[in-house]
């Protein structure tokens, strides 16, 4: 526009004001533009006159029936202000932005592409990034460009759409972690739920940061799941032992007396008579022919449930008191246990496998080797760390135990007679099988598991048959 017809309309704004006619003025409108850039703006009427309030941010290029083109001069902030033919005053507020904003517009919008539903525009002297993102590789390259050009020049309002969620849980899911759910709240998405383990939280993390996404991260660590853990100790032990022969004693004595006279004359002229004799025992011999055997079984199955990432410890036995004393005749008293012991620390995945750390132990008092009062142990304990699908069996630990034993007593030389020489031996056989197996099945279970409600149930009945069998009856 020339200058003679900013002159003219500068001199009708005036004499308007001097008039003190009062102009109607519809809302503001806001743009932004930068320094070299134009963009047209539409009125909602035909325009009878157009002007800038500052000319040196932003000029008009040409003006046509409903509204006009205008360009950014320099850096700042102006109103355009169109009069309609219906005398009311359309203001248009401008922000004009400097060249480097200018394009850094440009290239945020290069490097994003054709981003269906994403919306780069110009905000004073920074670019904002706002929309929609249909996908994870929508969010993900506005994450990429946030990255690339700086968090101070470019920032980033853009939220979710539903598809996108969708494609987050589906690939939740693929990786195995069933138990984690993207929801969307106000366009951000939100991880809920729990898993197993830090190492599944990182897993999670990797997945997300992979994608480029922004999420807040609610997941739970190692909560929300139980673990019940069954032990069974089984072992049987089979004896044997066979005797027979001819049991002779180890030593043949012979009896019988000697009778005589020792010539010792004493002083008073008397003889003095000794008389000695052998002790008298009688030869013994047994015939034994006995075959035993003997037949044990030992069954223990501790269970204990425990929350993913707990600890847990169960007991049932007893406590023996051993007492220790220094030379100085100091003396400490240690309490060990004895019976079913287990201690465990279960980790249960979202995929459905279980990392347990197990300490097991079935023990009994050995009186048969007791020293001072106090007895020993034997003992089945196992410690190990296993990893194994829910409701699966593992046999985590085993022994085969085969012990076998001859002896044979009889008499030299006779015994050595083929034949005859049986009369004057005898033989006793041992056999000894233990056979030992220890197995570990874990599964994830809740209050309404079948094996919980079966449980409780079973416990329930069988209490009530115990409580009437302790009451008085008739026929006791």
């Amino acid at each position: 526009m020339n200058g003679t017809v900013l002159r003219s309309i500068i001199s009708l704004q005036v004499f308007a004001l001097v008039l003190g006619v009062a102009t109607p003025a519809l809302a503001i409108k806001k743009i932004s533009l930068g320094v070299g850039q134009s963009t047209n703006i539409t009125t909602p009427r035909k325009v009878v006159q157009v002007h800038t309030l500052n000319p040196r941010v932003t000029d008009i290029v040409r003006y046509f029936a409903k509204g006009a083109t205008i360009v950014g001069i320099s850096g700042g902030v102006t109103e355009v202000h169109f009069t309609l033919s219906n005398g009311k005053v359309y203001k248009v507020r401008v922000t004009v932005s400097k060249q480097q904003v200018s394009e850094l517009l440009q290239a945020v919008k290069d490097f994003l592409g054709p981003v269906e539903g994403i919306f780069p525009r110009m905000f004073g002297n920074m670019v904002i990034i706002d929309g929609r993102a249909l996908t994870t590789q929508d969010y993900g390259r506005v994450i990429k460009a946030v990255k690339l050009f700086g968090k101070k020049k470019l920032k980033n309002f853009v939220g979710y759409r539903p598809s996108a969620v969708t494609e987050i849980n589906k690939i939740l899911q693929t990786a195995g972690l069933t138990t984690v759910k993207a929801n969307l709240y106000g366009g951000m998405v939100y991880l809920e739920g729990a898993i197993g383990s830090k190492t599944e939280q990182k897993k999670v993390h990797k997945l997300i940061n992979n994608m480029d996404l922004k999420v807040v991260d609610l997941l739970t660590v190692g909560k929300g799941r139980q673990v019940l853990v069954e032990v069974k100790f089984i072992e049987m032990v089979q004896n044997a032992d066979i005797k027979f022969g001819l049991q002779l004693p180890a030593a043949i004595t012979a009896s019988g007396e000697i009778t005589g006279q020792i010539g010792i004359v004493p002083a008073a002229g008397h003889s003095v008579q000794l008389s000695l004799k052998t002790p008298e025992t009688s030869m013994s011999a047994q015939f034994k022919m006995m075959f035993k055997r003997g037949f044990a079984r030992t069954l223990a199955k501790p269970k204990l449930v425990c929350g993913s990432g707990g600890k847990a410890k169960f007991m049932v036995g007893g406590e023996v008191p051993i007492v220790s004393c220094t030379p100085l005749g100091a003396c400490t008293v240690e309490f060990k246990e004895y019976g079913v012991l287990m201690k465990m620390s279960p980790i249960a995945d979202s995929r459905g496998n279980i990392t347990t750390t197990l300490e097991a132990e079935v023990s009994e008092l050995d009186w048969s080797v007791a020293s001072n009062g106090i007895p020993g142990f034997i003992s089945r304990k196992v410690k190990t760390t296993v990893t194994m699908r829910e409701g699966s069996t593992l046999v985590i630990s085993g022994l085969y135990h085969n012990k076998g034993s001859k002896s044979v007593n009889k008499i030299p030389i006779l015994g050595h007679i083929p034949i005859l020489g049986e009369l004057f031996k005898s033989r006793e056989f041992q056999r000894g099988k233990t056979q030992l197996a220890i197995f570990v099945t874990p599964r994830i279970i809740n209050p309404q598991h079948p094996w919980v409600r079966r449980t409780i149930k079973t416990f329930e009945r069988r209490y009530d048959r115990f409580k009437k069998k302790i009451e008085w009856e008739l026929f006791d």
